[in-house]
């Protein structure tokens, strides 16, 4: 199975904070401020569920948790969100029906090919409600040598040891905004090879 992260479940945590340290959290924090309460939110990919820690406490939030591994889902069912509730549930992303004012894919869409993206994010724009928005946290190609060899290593690494469908590290950026979506906010971090965006689907 492609984007298959059971084997690295248990240590993905612990490998990101050695690598990355805290930069991945912080990157993924940036835009949590704009979810308003009683909010419907969508998280596709999350992995361990470190953003639910994340997440504004006693909002009404309405959660769907989805994540493909059963054991990054059985990492992040430990975990809560007060006053918020959260279903969770093992499966494709891109098999969710449903409309939400919030879809939050962070390190997500560099697991897909670039030729399959375009199908990833009509999936996610089509789960948008009216005025809902996209926030995407993720890496960005970098013309810096040392980030640039960094980020060329650790994809090699997920691709051989998660069976990653994307062979190389795409411009996410770039391909969301001519796929039908507004930059709404952007910011990019970490020298340049991160970013995090809100953006707003535009009317077909």
């Amino acid at each position: 199975m492609k984007n298959d992260f059971n084997l690295i479940a248990p240590v993905y945590d612990t490998l990101s904070k050695l690598v990355f340290g805290k930069r991945l959290d912080q990157a993924q924090k940036t835009f949590i401020p704009i979810i308003e309460s009683n909010s419907r939110v969508l998280i596709v990919g999350g992995g361990t569920g470190n953003i639910l820690k994340w997440l504004p406490t006693n909002f009404n939030l309405q959660i769907d948790y989805v994540e493909l591994s059963e054991k990054m889902l059985g990492k992040a069912k430990a975990r809560t969100s007060v006053g918020n509730t959260i279903e969770f549930y093992a499966k494709d992303a891109l098999e969710v029906n449903g409309g939400y004012d919030i879809v939050i894919a962070n390190f997500f869409l560099d697991c897909f090919a670039y030729e399959r993206l375009s199908e990833v994010l009509q999936k996610l724009k089509g789960r948008l409600n009216e005025n809902g928005k996209l926030i995407v946290t993720d890496f960005y190609p970098s013309d810096n040598r040392h980030q640039k060899l960094l980020l060329k290593i650790m994809h090699t690494f997920f691709r051989i040891a998660s069976r990653l469908e994307a062979s190389e590290l795409s411009d996410i950026h770039g391909t969301i905004k001519q796929l039908g979506f507004e930059v709404a906010e952007l910011k990019f971090l970490n020298g340049g090879s991160l970013f995090s965006a809100v953006y707003r689907p535009l009317s077909d």
